[in-house]
C-alpha cells in the first residue's frame, strides 16, 4: 500500500512540472533502418538498454527533471505547445493522470 501512495505522489508531483515528459522513461522509437530515437532526437546504439541509457536519453532527463526544455524536445513537443497546439507530451501526460486516476486514489 505505501508504495501505491508513493507512486501516486510522486506522480503528481511529475505531472505539476512544466517541461516534464514522461516519453524518456517509457517511450523508445525504432526506425525499421535500425536507428533509434528519444522521440525526435536520432540516437543510434545496439542494445535497448545501451540506447535508453546513453547520454541524450539521460541528459534530456535531467534538464526535464530540473524544469529544463531538452533542445532535442523542442521541435516536436514544446514548438507545438508554444503556438497552442497539443503535442505527444501532453498526450503522454494525459495518459498517465487517466491511469493514476484508475488505479490510485488522489
Amino acid at each position: 500500500m505505501g508504495d501505491n501512495i508513493s507512486k501516486a505522489v510522486s506522480h503528481r508531483l511529475v505531472c505539476r512540472m512544466k517541461n516534464f515528459c514522461p516519453l524518456p522513461w517509457m517511450h523508445l522509437h525504432l526506425h525499421h533502418s535500425g536507428t533509434t530515437k528519444l522521440c525526435c532526437a536520432t540516437i543510434s546504439s545496439t542494445s535497448y538498454k545501451t540506447i535508453t541509457n546513453n547520454d541524450a536519453f539521460n541528459k534530456a532527463r535531467l534538464k526535464m527533471l530540473k524544469g529544463e526544455r531538452p533542445d532535442e524536445c523542442y521541435g516536436n513537443c514544446y514548438r507545438i505547445e508554444d503556438h497552442g497546439g497539443f503535442s505527444k507530451r501532453q498526450f503522454a501526460i494525459q495518459g498517465g493522470k487517466a491511469f493514476a486516476n484508475q488505479y490510485f486514489t488522489f
